[in-house]
């Protein structure tokens, strides 16, 4: 019974998520258990792609930001350490980043249990996410392409 609420509630938290992206007119595809959600977005020099989710067991909206970009092995570490300081001082979001492949993503979890999930929280993190990605993105790739050396790049990130 517990499981039927929770799966209930996750399908009206996931239907706000869908008005929210259909009066903004994106386009999108949804997964068959209509609990996930994915489409992209593309800033001046990277394509991003979003996937948001309900997660039911946990009672929570699980936005993840990734993108193709892979680093470099000789700059991993700096990358690595970079991200870790730059999660310190986000209020909102962190990112995920994989040493050993290079790939880096942003994520945004809200826990919506009993509260009401509405369209401004939608909105919140997608724009959480983007901003946080469009500030960033630019000495990430400049880095990556060698166009800023680990000092300035480590500047700007900090």
């Amino acid at each position: 019974m517990a499981g039927d609420k929770k799966q209930k509630l996750a399908l009206k938290v996931s239907n706000t998520i869908k008005k929210y992206l259909d009066s903004q007119k994106w386009r999108y595809s949804v997964s068959n258990d209509q609990l996930s959600f994915s489409f992209g977005i593309t800033t001046d020099r990277l394509p991003f792609q979003y996937q948001i989710s309900v997660s039911p067991e946990s009672e929570s909206v699980y936005l993840s930001v990734g993108q193709d970009l892979v680093v470099p092995h000789d700059k991993r570490i700096a990358m690595a350490y970079a991200l870790c300081a730059v999660n310190d001082y986000l209020v909102d979001g962190c990112f995920d980043y994989s040493v050993s492949e290079g790939k880096m993503s942003f994520r945004v979890v809200v826990a919506y249990g009993d509260a009401e999930f509405g369209a401004t929280t939608v909105e919140y993190m997608i724009n959480v996410a983007y901003s946080t990605l469009d500030k960033l993105n630019d000495a990430i790739v400049d880095y990556v392409e060698d166009r800023i050396d680990q000092r300035e790049f480590l500047g700007k990130m900090l």
